[in-house]
């Protein structure tokens, strides 16, 4: 429908829930050469389909990042403290690790100790005092630990 509404002056496809947009010319029957659902399933999910957002949080050094939208997929969203020139990283780690859920149907839980490439991360849920962590849908705190 966004794609059909480029055509008439829309100008952003926002998915709230996923804290996400995208200009609507993106997803247009001209640039989806009129097969917009093929086109659709190739977009990279942080485009459209799920978000991620770095944000600071008063009194925490560094900078959260965390995705938002996953749990609509069947997957659960993800955050990590880390640095602001790590940020980028992160998001492209948590991009490949959806990708991962996605197609292989691995389901994790909170305790669980993974390894993702060369990184080893446990996950565990938000404590009370990561308040600004709240979510709809299933979120894991992501933690880098050593291989031992």
């Amino acid at each position: 429908m966004a794609g059909a509404l480029a055509g008439m002056g829309a100008t952003i496809v926002l998915n709230e829930g996923a804290f996400t947009c995208l200009p609507a010319v993106v997803i247009s029957s001209e640039t989806a050469k009129g097969k917009p659902m093929d086109f659709l399933r190739t977009l990279p999910f942080h485009f459209l389909y799920c978000g991620c957002v770095k944000y600071w949080v008063e009194g925490t050094r560094g900078a959260w990042v965390r995705t938002y939208g996953n749990y609509l997929l069947g997957a659960p969203d993800l955050a990590m403290l880390t640095t602001d020139e790590e940020a980028g990283a992160t998001r492209d780690m948590f991009t490949d690790f959806l990708g991962y859920l996605l197609e292989s149907g691995a389901k994790f839980s909170a305790g669980e100790k993974v390894q993702f490439g060369d990184i080893f991360m446990r996950l565990r849920a938000p404590t009370a005092d990561e308040y600004f962590l709240e979510n709809p849908g299933p979120l894991f705190v992501t933690e880098i630990i050593s291989n031992d």
